[in-house]
């Protein structure tokens, strides 16, 4: 599972900046659908994507 960092705490709906470290192909803005424990999962804000990412939540 792939880590997103967090400077701030994040709630359902914000929307934050997520760079793909392997190919920077899903880099992008993503809206925040789901956060249980540790684990968040994202949707993409561009139009017609619907994939849902999963992450596991790193606080700096």
């Amino acid at each position: 599972m792939k880590g997103l960092r967090t400077m701030k705490r994040i709630k359902i709906n914000d929307d934050v900046f997520w760079n793909d470290p392997n190919d920077n192909i899903s880099s992008g803005y993503y809206k925040v659908i789901k956060i249980i424990n540790d684990d968040v999962s994202l949707i993409s804000n561009k139009v017609g994507e619907t994939e849902v990412f999963n992450f596991e939540l790193i606080t700096c």
